[in-house]
């Protein structure tokens, strides 16, 4: 019987983004607002860690946006400072976690009393099988995505951890941010894969069907608009994939 972490609660600076994040993956971030580098200057002098959550309501630049409840820790492990005082990071994201209230105080951003969350049911018997089903679906996916793009795939050693497998599935998906929102909330593996078993199958149906119609038909225009379109090589999530399947 596995033992589950124990809770922690903390006060964490929050940084709201239009941008889900997951556990074991980094990500880079372009930090140019004032406020925001304020905060991350102090998180590199103390080597604390701050919040990444989805906006819910309002911007990334301007007035504070209201978040999501639920976000993803990350630490600053790369910086680089600009001659204007900007910032380029490489951020490790390392647990979730769940606010239960927020702060401004005298600081230009929010400050979080935060409580960290893990999945309840990592060891559930029973698990593995799924787990298969989602890693072979999502390497059909990905090679599929490939396709798209015409660009060569490199072998893939995807995580034999259900619970990582089921970050990876979700941080490098194409699907829309409240979709990943919703998984980042889960806080069971079997609930997060078995949604992303339904996902992925039609995301592959998808991509399925659109290599089956001719570059000029207008079903090919519609599908390009749909939800689960054709992975955009410049983002994030896919870059790291492919970093990190060389390895």
């Amino acid at each position: 019987m596995s033992v589950e972490p124990p809770i922690r609660l903390i006060s964490l600076p929050l940084f709201p983004l239009h941008q889900v994040l997951f556990p074991n993956f980094q990500v880079q971030l372009h930090i140019f607002e004032e406020r925001y580098k304020t905060m991350i200057g102090e998180c590199i002098a103390q080597d604390a860690p701050f919040g990444v959550v989805l906006i819910r309501e309002g911007s990334e630049v301007g007035s504070p946006a209201e978040p999501h409840s639920v976000g993803c820790m990350a630490r600053v492990v790369a910086a680089k400072k600009l001659e204007d005082g900007r910032m380029h990071i490489l951020a490790s994201c390392t647990e979730r976690f769940r606010i239960l209230d927020t702060m401004e105080a005298d600081l230009p951003y929010l400050i979080g009393k935060v409580e960290t969350i893990s999945d309840d049911d990592t060891s559930e018997k029973g698990i593995k099988p799924l787990s298969r089903v989602v890693s072979r679906l999502f390497q059909q996916y990905i090679a599929l995505l490939a396709e798209c793009v015409n660009e060569p795939l490199p072998i893939l050693e995807l995580p034999e951890d259900p619970a990582q497998l089921s970050n990876c599935v979700a941080f490098v998906a194409q699907m829309p941010n409240l979709a990943k929102q919703r998984l980042l909330e889960m806080t069971s593996t079997r609930q997060r894969l078995s949604e992303e078993n339904r996902l992925l199958t039609a995301m592959v149906n998808e991509l399925e069907s659109k290599r089956m119609l001719p570059d000029d038909s207008d079903e090919l225009e519609q599908f390009n608009d749909d939800l689960y379109h054709p992975i955009n090589i410049a983002e994030e999530p896919w870059q790291q994939f492919r970093k990190q399947s060389r390895n």
